[in-house]
């Protein structure tokens, strides 16, 4: 039997989840914006953007880049 696995959500825009709110590296979705949130390393809520791009190389500091922006290296 499949089992369903539910992320803690929120279907009213702009409610963004705090820190007490998870654990390190558990995920949390706003279904109305579309925007899933993390806990990551040193507490901080991140904000996972919709829009990814495939890179050869990690950014650099102050590249200018949205927090939240996801970077895969190749």
């Amino acid at each position: 039997m499949a089992q369903t696995i539910k992320l803690k959500r929120s279907a009213v825009s702009g409610n963004i989840p705090n820190s007490s709110q998870l654990e390190l590296g558990e995920l949390a979705v706003n279904t109305t914006d579309g925007r899933m949130y993390f806990k990551d390393g040193t507490g901080n809520i991140v904000w996972v953007n919709k829009t990814s791009e495939v890179t050869a190389t990690a950014p650099t500091s102050g590249a200018g880049y949205p927090v939240g922006y996801v970077w895969y290296v190749v």
